[in-house]
């Protein structure tokens, strides 16, 4: 069984920032990984343990790609943020 969620959805261009309420912190690591040629929309990866985590830190995410993990991995390009710590 899966503990964690790889999700790659679309954001809204002008604030990519997940909401939540310090001095918790986002679940999971997130990344911008690109955005719209126009400016229309952010592209995020983030790891959730739920769907209802996802759209309660960004309701506005569309198009959603979901991935069941074992675990959070990071990677050259998708580095571990210094602010996450995994618990």
């Amino acid at each position: 069984m899966s503990e964690w969620k790889r999700v790659r959805f679309k954001s809204d261009a002008d604030d990519i920032r997940p909401i939540y309420k310090p001095p918790a912190q986002p679940e999971g690591p997130w990344w911008c990984s690109g955005e719209a040629g126009d400016g229309s929309y952010s592209i995020l990866i983030a790891f959730v343990k739920s769907v209802d985590t996802l759209m309660q830190q960004w309701p506005e995410a569309t198009n959603l790609d979901i991935e069941d993990v074992e675990k959070v991995t990071f990677s050259t390009r998708f580095p571990k943020p210094d602010w996450w710590k995994e618990s």
